[in-house]
């Protein structure tokens, strides 16, 4: 059996923190259209970038896509750390202490679990 390769993400209501990166927890959908950007993420047929300062509070991080693309952009970001790993990533996420009871975990899992398999691309490489 191969190893896992463990990504932790903290899904903040202000920033996206991993090992590798802190980046505001904000994303600017491009819609259909490539910006042309360096750091943009593709995924199903949209093209995202991260906004410069964090969007409106949510306390409720399943209402929209917004917490599902910062996670694309946080395992891309981690991924790219690691450019040779090959073994299965597994998700290490938490949530503001606020937002933790038994309920909102399960919801959020499942929110993050919504697609199988999650294909997307981030600077261009496919993941």
């Amino acid at each position: 059996m191969s190893k896992l390769h463990i990504i932790g993400i903290d899904h903040g209501n202000g920033q996206i923190k991993t090992k590798q990166a802190v980046f505001p927890s904000g994303v600017i959908c491009h819609g259909e259209t490539d910006p042309g950007q360096d750091n943009i993420l593709e995924f199903d047929g949209q093209y995202y970038s991260l906004a410069v300062s964090h969007d409106d509070y949510l306390r409720d991080k399943t209402q929209n896509e917004r917490y599902y693309i910062l996670t694309l952009f946080a395992l891309a970001i981690e991924m790219q750390a690691s450019p040779r790993q090959t073994n299965p990533v597994m998700l290490a996420v938490g949530l503001p202490p606020g937002h933790l009871n038994k309920r909102t975990s399960i919801k959020f899992s499942d929110y993050l679990k919504q697609r199988n398999p999650i294909v997307f691309k981030y600077k261009g490489i496919q993941y």
